[in-house]
């Protein structure tokens, strides 16, 4: 599936409907249409996902009785947990911009410390970077801004884990706040292969897939974007090949700057 057959925000959908001719009415039965599938798809994912996080959590505390001590076993137990984890930063990225597309009355946003909201994603992925033998840190003053924390949490727990995933092994991970005067920037820089130009301009589109994507739907930065916006702020990219990436999630300190 690519963003030509699907596309998931008002915007992109009204492109796409300008160049097949469909009228504003048409639009917007088409979004509600995919909304509506998306509601039902993010249902059906969380039950067997829940399943397999809670054998594999009896599994790794003992709970089913013991287990061999090979280290395949544990590594085999851990790239599942991983997995599985990925799986549910995906479903719960859906199910934030399914609920009203891309409205931002949906968040329930109050005053809360960033650093608790970065060590809350950093400790999401965190099995998933020691499988890969990755460092994450985190960097900067403590800053109360006024968010949606469990969303907010959402979109970094997606910029953590693709850096992570696109980090050699070894290599280390930086998240870092940095406050100004009219708003705070949160950072998340890697040492991974960095991302060429051309495809740079398209990295927040639904569905879109790089050249050195590994696997997945594409969709993960687009609910970064969809978050970061619905809280009045922007997210970008600075990237060089071969010298790694920077996403950057620029926020206001109040809704009402």
């Amino acid at each position: 599936m690519t963003s030509d057959c699907l596309q998931l925000d008002s915007r992109s959908g009204e492109l796409a409907a300008g160049s097949m001719g469909l009228t504003p009415t048409a639009v917007r039965e088409l979004l509600e249409h995919q909304s509506v599938l998306l509601r039902l798809t993010v249902h059906e994912l969380r039950r067997p996902l829940g399943v397999m996080n809670g054998w594999l959590s009896m599994l790794r505390d003992g709970s089913l009785g013991p287990l061999s001590a090979s280290s395949q076993v544990e590594e085999a137990l851990a790239a599942m947990a991983g997995a599985t984890q990925e799986m549910a930063t995906l479903v719960e990225g859906l199910a934030s911009v399914a609920q009203r597309d891309d409205r931002a009355d949906v968040l329930r946003r109050r005053p809360y410390r960033l650093r608790r909201v970065i060590a809350s994603a950093v400790d999401a992925v965190e099995q998933e970077a020691r499988t890969r033998r990755i460092s994450v840190g985190q960097n900067g003053p403590e800053v109360e801004v006024d968010v949606d924390p469990d969303r907010l949490r959402i979109a970094l727990v997606n910029l953590v884990s693709n850096a992570v995933r696109h980090s050699p092994a070894g290599s280390n991970v930086e998240v870092a706040i940095q406050p100004d005067l009219s708003g705070v920037t949160i950072t998340v820089s890697d040492d991974g292969p960095g991302i060429v130009p051309a495809e740079a301009e398209h990295i927040f589109d639904p569905w879109y897939q790089g050249s050195g994507a590994a696997g997945g739907l594409g969709l993960g930065l687009w609910i970064v974007r969809q978050i970061v916006e619905w809280h009045g702020g922007r997210v970008t990219l600075d990237s060089t090949p071969e010298h790694g990436s920077t996403f950057r999630i620029v926020l206001p300190r109040s809704r009402h700057e």
